[in-house]
This record gives structure tokens, C-alpha cells and sequence, in this order.
């Protein structure tokens, strides 16, 4: 699932990151899929595309495993190299996956909020870019995985259209 989640398939699941630059790259980069294709972009907010609401605004989230209780929800995306796949892409964003929304896991993260940055109409820069968060396939083995996947074999038909491409 965790590969799933890194590369746009719909999950159960979260992606967070450990980096708080990371964090705010995502959160004043709207991301933007046509409507007619599989093709994806994030593009920076303007301040335009604020909304006029401040409850509205993007928000950046601070969490500490202050409990044990995280424990069982919070996932590495290494595991996907013990079947011979590279994800380049969570190892760039500096990403971890949570798996939640159901079940035991259902509100586990709320649990470990311990504040909540709401960002105001403004430019924030941050060192993250796009070609370094995410990298083309032919330099992340595990997005070449998931495109080939989606473009071919009994699942293509099914599978193909919710794998997200972005070169």
C-alpha cells in the first residue's frame, strides 16, 4: 500500500514526511490532474488562490510520538527494497506511510498532533523542489515499476488510470 499511496493510487493510507520543508512545499503546492488523462502537476499557490476564509488556508501539521500507540500505523517505504524495488521518491520527500482512516488505526495521528501552522496568503520558499521530490522514471525504478504496471497486463484497465504521471 505503501507503494501504492508514494506513486497516487488511492489508500486508505497517508503520506507524511519528516521534513518540515518538505511539509511546506506540499502544503502552498496545489496539486492539479486533468481531468481527461492521468497527467498531474503541482503548481505554487498564488496569492490569489487563497481562499478569502483563513479556515480555508493550507496548514502544515507538527506531530510527536509522544505514545507507543503510533507505533503499529507509521511504516518505512524500505520494506519495498526486500523485493528488489528502488522507491526513489519516498527516499526524496523524506516519507513515511500511515496507514489510517480505518479500523484501530482510525484517528491514531490526531492523537499526536501538537500544533497546527496555518500559513497566510504569502510566498513561502523552501529548499524542496519538484525534479528532486519527484524524480523521472528512468531515475526511480519504482515509478517505472508502477508505470509499466499501469500500462500493461491484466490490471492495466483497472490500475493504469489511478497511477498518477507527472513527466
Amino acid at each position: 500500500m505503501a507503494l501504492c499511496q508514494h506513486y497516487g493510487v488511492p489508500t486508505h493510507g497517508l503520506d507524511i514526511t519528516l521534513s518540515d520543508d518538505v511539509a511546506a512545499w506540499f502544503a502552498v503546492n496545489r496539486f492539479d490532474k486533468e481531468a481527461s488523462s492521468t497527467r498531474c502537476q503541482y503548481l505554487p499557490m498564488r496569492r490569489s488562490d487563497w481562499d478569502r476564509s483563513p479556515d480555508k488556508w493550507p496548514c502544515v501539521l507538527a506531530c510527536q510520538t509522544v505514545t507507543t500507540s503510533l507505533r503499529g500505523s507509521l511504516f518505512d517505504c524500505e520494506e519495498l527494497s526486500a523485493l528488489g524495488i528502488k522507491a526513489r521518491r519516498p527516499a526524496a520527500q523524506r516519507a513515511r506511510f500511515f496507514l489510517g482512516g480505518h479500523t484501530d488505526h482510525q484517528n491514531r495521528l490526531a492523537e499526536a498532533v501538537v500544533c497546527i501552522f496555518r500559513l497566510a496568503p504569502g510566498e513561502y520558499p523552501t529548499q524542496a523542489r519538484f525534479e528532486d521530490l519527484f524524480p523521472a522514471p528512468e531515475q526511480d525504478p519504482a515509478y517505472r515499476f508502477m508505470l509499466d504496471l499501469a500500462g500493461s497486463g491484466p490490471f492495466a484497465s483497472q490500475f493504469g488510470p489511478l497511477v498518477n504521471r507527472f513527466h
